[in-house]
């Protein structure tokens, strides 16, 4: 039992009896009643009996520091979890450390927010400073707006436009909440607020964006280029950005930014920061891939988005699996007239392997950005599709799926040396048929890297992998 004589001005609230997981005694209450929290409330005379102790602070009103009502307790699960995730510590510490020194009996090992009563998460935030409790305030208005528009939602479904459907698929991600939790508390960040739930739902203008970073020699990355389109693919704006620190690398071959570029710019990016809220304020939808990157980079907390990569999924692999920006993309008319060769061995020249297609193959020697760890992969290509599908029907290896669906084989060449490289020879359109004459029931499983793993589908099937491997021991 943790005894404690509340300090000046501060008054333990006996009402709530519900939760025994913090326990607090005073003179002049009763000896064994169990306070889940403390607030700074004006303090009672001393009551005559326990009853009535409780029935006068069941009548008080829990207020959040603004002065405001307190927020439901499943807002304020979502803020403490909020400092959970980036370490944010009160007069008392972090979460875990308020528990520990405040529960006597559990401690820390029940630290699942949900599972403590509205008022020990209100008492835990009131240990920030009014900076962090303003910002808290935010947070809890932000969750009101987004709760208001889904219940307008549901109400009016056929008010709601296409656009605004692919937002909430966006925050129904089972990664949205940890990727979209920034850190905007900090200095330098804006936190811009959405509109009424009645304006949101008819809202369908849109806003691509996409930053350019480079290295820096403190080993953080600046933003030094952002430009933003709307729907009818006009530009809204194109800035270039002085990071106001050393450049180690421009990555001009990704972000076409050299430092000639930079000679002579000034806008900050307090300057782009204005510029995008002003632009936002008019209640458009950002849209981009992994966009949330985009926003950090920018240090802008803004929450109406639809996320890429997070409204399509692959069909064969976990939903937190998020496709590429390349497999998304429409193929172009002169990515048809190609092959991707990919994992190959950095030990063989690309110029080999011409010997395994037929036709007229060309190989793309410009292999330099596209080399991870010992493999390497490249294009090939052709003067029309029908040499694309005959160079690929023609390819000794059996035929799979990648993680997006597109046909691929694995394929042995042997090197001038006598070494065997295995690599993946993928198609870079959709929609062909694997071979008729290949049972299904036998083909290796999709997987993201294009590794095989064979599928057993009945009981034989290892016997005859065995089989398989000693006639290839025996040929070699």
């Amino acid at each position: 039992m943790l005894r404690a004589v509340p300090e000046e001005g501060l008054v333990a609230r006996p009402e709530i009896l519900r939760d025994p997981l913090l326990s607090f005694s005073c003179p002049g209450w009763p000896r064994r009643v169990f306070f889940p929290a403390v607030f700074p409330l004006p303090p009672p005379p001393p009551p005559t009996s326990p009853r009535r102790a409780a029935a006068r602070c069941s009548r008080a009103v829990v207020r959040w520091p603004s002065g405001s009502p307190a927020p439901r307790k499943k807002v304020l699960v979502e803020v403490v979890r909020f400092t959970q995730k980036n370490g944010l510590k009160g007069s008392g510490g972090a979460w875990k450390d308020f528990l520990d020194k405040n529960d006597k009996k559990y401690g820390a090992s029940v630290s699942d927010p949900q599972k403590r009563t509205r008022d020990v998460l209100l008492a835990f935030l009131q240990t920030f400073s009014k900076d962090f409790q303003k910002y808290f305030g935010k947070l809890v208005k932000r969750h009101k707006e987004r709760s208001a528009f889904q219940q307008h939602m549901k109400q009016f479904p056929d008010k709601v436009s296409p656009e605004q459907k692919l937002v909430e698929l966006t925050v129904e991600h089972p990664e949205y909440r940890k990727n979209y939790n920034f850190p905007s508390y900090q200095e330098g960040w804006k936190v811009l607020r959405i509109r009424g739930a009645s304006d949101l739902m008819s809202s369908s203008a849109m806003l691509a964006i996409d930053c350019e970073m480079v290295l820096c020699h403190d080993g953080t990355e600046a933003v030094v280029r952002v430009c933003v389109v709307d729907n009818n693919l006009e530009v809204k704006l194109d800035m270039l950005i002085n990071p106001s620190k050393a450049i180690a690398d421009y990555r001009t071959h990704i972000t076409a930014v050299s430092k000639k570029d930079l000679d002579g710019v000034t806008t900050s990016l307090a300057d782009v920061q204005k510029s995008l809220k002003k632009m936002l304020g008019k209640g458009y939808i950002l849209i981009g891939h992994s966009v949330y990157r985009d926003l950090c980079a920018l240090k802008i907390d803004y929450s109406q988005v639809i996320d890429t990569a997070h409204i399509f999924k692959y069909a064969n692999l976990p939903t937190t699996t998020s496709p590429s920006l390349n497999n998304l993309c429409k193929v172009a008319e002169s990515d048809a007239l190609k092959l991707l060769a990919h994992r190959i061995p950095v030990y063989l020249p690309s110029r080999e392997l011409c010997k395994i297609f037929s036709g007229n193959a060309r190989i793309d020697d410009k292999i330099d950005a596209r080399i991870r760890g010992g493999f390497y992969s490249t294009f090939i290509s052709f003067n029309d599709r029908d040499e694309v599908e005959k160079a690929f029907e023609e390819l000794d290896g059996q035929v799979n799926k990648d993680s997006s669906g597109r046909l691929q084989k694995q394929v042995l060449l042997k090197h001038d040396n006598g070494d065997v490289a295995i690599f993946y020879v993928r198609k870079m359109v959709y929609g062909s048929r694997l071979n008729q004459s290949e049972d299904p029931k036998k083909r290796p499983r999709p997987t993201e890297d294009g590794d095989l793993k064979q599928e057993n589908s009945d009981r034989d099937q290892p016997k005859k992998k065995r089989k398989s491997k000693k006639h290839v021991n025996k040929a070699e």
